[in-house]
């Protein structure tokens, strides 16, 4: 908010009415040093702290064709209690406050040659630290979460997609960038994100508006996962908190992402790793038989060859003597079992159907020789 001042020049002013009938309680003017008809001051945000004690930013000119962000702090009965100025060298401006819970103020706005946020101490408004979120960005909106971390949205300019909506997450103690986000619609248009809140869950939501191609500008709410920026607006079929295109499982809720096989692998064991979790990965060592048929033929269904992974011992169903091959001597095992029921004849040779079907008959045979003469490793 801007009013006239004495010297005709807009100041940064701050008003309180009263709840009841908005009656005028008190009003402060910050004036800059410099301010000028065309380099005025401005008042563009304000929170109040649990206290009753009010944070206001916006902008002050205190040099010539200089305009500082700034954030003043006044108490219930608006007498100011600091002010503090952050010259970036441009057109520097406050655009947003919130207040964390240790009562720092924490400001977003211009800074330089783009987005910045600055915390400043709520006892004395000295800089605790100040982030640039990049060149060519703008910050419009600021939140803090009850750990006192920060989330801020507003936009970033990208020369193919001009500017798309911009959410960062930044550490309350040092303004560490957690994560950063952008979406982009299908136009072309400018996109920004104006506003942005952190639920109970530490959740960062933001809205603002996207370009889409046949509707153009369109009211967008977008929700991120506080934790690593998850963009919950983003298909999430098994519902699990992970999008679809980053969920080893997409159909199937698996919140832990664990994949044995895919470790195993990693780790040189004799196992071909997927990208399937655990939860919807039917076959963890792909060697064509199921970890549900394996369990019940007795070899290892997280080892495709020759051991349990990195010992050697028995892996692979097709390879009844373990040499890695497949072949006329694995056949024999079976033929010599022709027609026994499972037991007395070992589950080992009931390799077929799927599950096996507790007989060693002419299903088993056909499956070993489907695969005759093949090797593993």
């Amino acid at each position: 908010m801007m009013i006239n001042a004495p010297d005709n020049i807009s100041d940064l002013t701050v008003v309180k009415l009263r709840g009841t009938d908005g009656f005028e309680l008190w009003r402060a003017n910050i004036d800059g040093s410099a301010d000028t008809f065309t380099n005025q001051d401005f008042g563009q945000a304000i929170a109040v702290d649990g206290a009753g004690d009010a944070f206001a930013g916006g902008w002050t000119t205190n040099a010539q064709d200089d305009s500082d962000l700034t954030v003043v702090k006044l108490s219930p009965s608006g007498t100011v209690l600091w002010r503090t100025n952050v010259d970036g060298g441009a057109a520097d401006r406050a655009r947003a406050v919130a207040v964390d819970p240790a009562g720092n103020a924490v400001a977003a706005g211009d800074l330089g040659s783009g987005a910045a946020v600055v915390k400043l101490s709520g006892a004395t408004g000295a800089q605790l630290w100040s982030k640039a979120i990049g060149s060519g960005s703008t910050a419009f909106g600021v939140a803090a979460d009850s750990s006192g971390n920060v989330a801020a949205v507003g936009s970033t300019f990208h020369n193919q997609s001009f500017d798309d909506f911009l959410v960062v997450k930044l550490a309350g103690n040092n303004g560490h960038q957690a994560w950063q986000r952008e979406l982009k619609g299908g136009g072309t248009g400018i996109e920004e994100a104006r506003s942005v809140r952190i639920d109970g869950a530490g959740n960062v939501i933001a809205a603002g508006m996207t370009d889409n191609t046949g509707t153009n500008g369109d009211f967008t709410v977008a929700k991120f996962n506080g934790a690593d920026g998850t963009d919950f607006s983003l298909p999430d079929s098994d519902i699990d908190g992970i999008t679809d295109s980053a969920d080893n499982c997409p159909t199937v809720s698996n919140t832990d992402q664990t994949n044995t096989d895919a470790a195993l692998a990693g780790g040189g064991a004799s196992v071909s790793g997927d990208g399937q979790g655990d939860a919807c990965d039917p076959d963890d060592d792909n060697d064509m038989w199921s970890d549900a048929a394996e369990a019940t033929i007795g070899t290892n269904g997280l080892d495709n060859c020759a051991g349990t992974p990195g010992t050697g011992g028995d892996a692979w169903p097709a390879d009844v003597n373990s040499d890695s091959f497949s072949d006329i001597s694995d056949v024999a095992f079976l033929t010599g079992n022709f027609g026994a029921a499972v037991p007395p004849a070992p589950a080992r040779y009931d390799i077929a159907p799927d599950s096996p079907d507790g007989f060693v008959d002419i299903t088993d045979v056909a499956r070993m020789t489907s695969v005759f003469g093949q090797s593993c490793s």
